[in-house]
């Protein structure tokens, strides 16, 4: 199953710059090291975003929670990555909250995964 409203999916930039691209947070750093290293660099974090967005959309839900604060969806496969000479795909794990009474999806992280 693919998420539902996953073409309504949201990244905030802070997640991007704050977070998954910034090596010096506590538990973004790995997950920084993982990404700088596929060619996602925060001169560009909507490179990152819109990889992140089509991952939502394009790959299938693995795990569903209900909880009192709303829907979580847990998706895992591959997205292209920017690193060169040649296109690569790196393979992510991305969990994503759907709150109570809305229709839009929020990215919660994103990590590595091995399929």
């Amino acid at each position: 199953m693919y998420m539902p409203n996953g073409d309504k999916a949201i990244v905030d930039d802070a997640k991007i710059t704050d977070y998954l691209l910034n090596l010096r947070h506590p538990d973004g750093g790995p997950k920084a090291k993982f990404f700088f290293n596929k060619g996602y660099t925060l001169d560009a974090p909507e490179i990152l975003k819109r990889a992140l967005v089509e991952h939502a959309k394009f790959c299938q839900v693995t795990k569903v929670e209900r909880t009192k604060f709303g829907t979580k969806y847990i998706i895992e496969g591959a997205i292209v990555t920017p690193k060169e000479p040649e296109v690569q795909v790196a393979y992510i794990r991305t969990v994503w909250m759907e709150a109570a009474g809305s229709n839009q999806p929020k990215l919660v992280t994103a990590y590595p995964y091995k399929p």
